[in-house]
This record gives structure tokens, C-alpha cells and sequence, in this order.
């Protein structure tokens, strides 16, 4: 048999209840991935450097038309975990880590300071 009449076996990558373990996937070369949630398959063109996160349901954060990165939400997979499909090895698991939020007001020190009588 020749090489070209064999079928490359799919990479598959699951992201896995985060109660669990935090996990991103990172896109390394854009490619054609299925996601399988569990009770419905869904087909996506993707590109290098998209991620996706689970947060209560897929986010998948992606360069928009205006070259800025943007959430776009997905479904949510059945029992907490998403199954990832693609013909090569273009997909990457890590930790996800979130960044500590930071509150605070922005503003002209004297402006705030005569508001609040310091």
C-alpha cells in the first residue's frame, strides 16, 4: 500500500471539567478542528493563537476583522468536558491561570481628593 492511501489517525485533545483542573487550548497553526460537546458536533475553521478556555461553557478568544482579540462563547459540553478534533498536531493544552483583577479609580488626584474631602 502506498503511503498516500493511508488515513492519518486525528489528534484529539479534552478539556476537562474545570472543578477539576483549569486547562486553555492553544492554537498553533490555523487548521480545521470538530469540537465535540457531548450532545452536538460543531466544525471550525481556527487560527493560530486563538484559545480556548471552559468558564460555565467554551470561550474562544480570536483575532476580530479590526486585528483585536474578542470572547466569542460557545455551548456548553455535556458533563463539563469538550472533546477536540483535528488532523494534526496542531492544538496544545496548558494551565490556564487567571489574571488577578485590579479595581481602582483612574481620575486627577486633585479632582478625587476635593470629592472625598482629604
Amino acid at each position: 500500500m502506498s503511503l498516500c492511501c493511508l488515513k492519518k489517525s486525528p489528534f484529539i485533545y479534552i478539556l476537562n471539567d474545570v472543578s477539576i483542573k483549569k486547562e486553555k487550548i492553544q492554537v498553533l497553526n490555523d487548521c480545521l478542528i470538530v469540537i465535540d460537546y457531548g450532545n452536538k458536533i460543531e466544525e471550525l475553521l481556527v487560527r493560530a493563537n486563538d484559545l480556548f478556555k471552559y468558564n460555565t461553557n467554551l470561550i474562544h478568544t480570536h483575532r476580530n476583522s479590526h486585528d483585536m482579540y474578542v470572547d466569542g462563547y460557545k455551548s456548553k459540553g455535556l458533563y463539563n468536558t469538550i472533546k477536540f478534533i483535528c488532523n494534526t498536531d496542531s492544538l496544545k493544552i496548558t494551565e490556564f491561570v487567571e489574571a488577578p483583577i485590579e479595581y481602582g479609580v483612574y481620575g486627577e488626584d486633585e479632582k478625587w481628593d476635593g470629592i472625598f474631602d482629604k
